[in-house]
């Protein structure tokens, strides 16, 4: 499915995305953002430190000596625009 015109990825300090999926809060947002989290860990890639959900979002934390901003919310985009991801 296509993502809504209002998901985000933020840079959140030096070495933080924040990626918000929608403009309000519900149950299904908030699915959406578990199932982000889930496919996330699956790809194993190499950096990611931690990630941290939130109702609507979801906070992304790496290491950016292993892994460039700009990689890593390429992979985020990608998984986004990837079927069954957002409701």
């Amino acid at each position: 499915m296509e993502p809504s015109r209002s998901v985000a990825i933020d840079q959140m300090g030096e070495a933080a995305l924040l990626v918000t999926l929608g403009d309000g809060i519900s149950p299904s947002q908030n699915d959406s953002v578990h199932r982000l989290a889930h496919s996330l860990r699956h790809l194993d890639l190499p950096g990611i430190i931690d990630l941290v959900p939130a109702y609507a979002s979801l906070l992304v934390t790496y290491d950016d000596t292993v892994i460039d901003e700009n990689v890593l919310a390429a992979y985020i985009s990608q998984d986004l625009n990837s079927a069954q991801t957002l409701p």
